[in-house]
């Protein structure tokens, strides 16, 4: 696990210079989608041709894979703030911070209190985990559609620290709800 956790943290540390650099605010409309795509690529290509970190990350187990959606209150929380800060529009950091917030809470409860062997405990798991991934993809998606509508304000996100969601952690945080998905229509992890 140690080589992975090294790959990731290289890949972390490049979309950071890159992002400190001016890199992804020079894009302008082609940032997101472009920040999101190493790292979603890298992911793409471990689990094609690595059977072993298939093995590592399928190992985890749903409830950690649940857990890890913790993280997601942070940037709920900073979305609700630079919002009343008048520095995102409301029409975007509303619905993204509150659905983080919301995944964020709602992942200790179905870590914690649904039987994944149970038919109704894969139902729960599957349920939160396609909740969060159509929360995330919704995020970018509208993200992506204020920066082409002319809401300079999101552009924020391009921006370091704030470019690390787009660049490094929406990538992961979708594959954990997709591998969350699988492993509970699979096993009974």
């Amino acid at each position: 696990m140690t080589k992975y956790l090294v790959l990731f943290f290289t890949v972390l540390t490049t979309v950071s210079i890159l992002s400190l650099t001016g890199v992804y605010s020079n894009a302008e409309m082609k940032a997101p989608p472009l920040m999101i795509l190493p790292t979603l690529l890298i992911i793409i290509a471990l689990f094609r041709f690595s059977i072993d970190f298939r093995k590592k990350i399928f190992g985890i187990g749903n409830k950690y894979l649940t857990l890890f959606h913790l993280w997601r209150v942070i940037p709920g929380a900073i979305f609700l703030i630079l919002y009343s800060k008048e520095m995102l529009p409301g029409s975007w950091a509303l619905p993204a911070g509150v659905g983080d917030i919301i995944i964020a809470l709602l992942a200790p409860i179905v870590a914690y209190l649904t039987a994944p062997n149970t038919r109704r405990g894969k139902a729960i798991y599957i349920g939160f985990h396609i909740l969060g991934f159509v929360d995330l993809f919704g995020v970018v998606i509208s993200g992506v559609t204020h920066l082409f509508m002319g809401y300079s304000q999101v552009a924020i996100i391009t921006q370091f620290p704030m470019s690390i969601l787009p660049s490094f952690l929406v990538p992961i945080t979708l594959t954990a709800h997709i591998v969350s998905i699988y492993l509970a229509t699979r096993s009974s992890k």
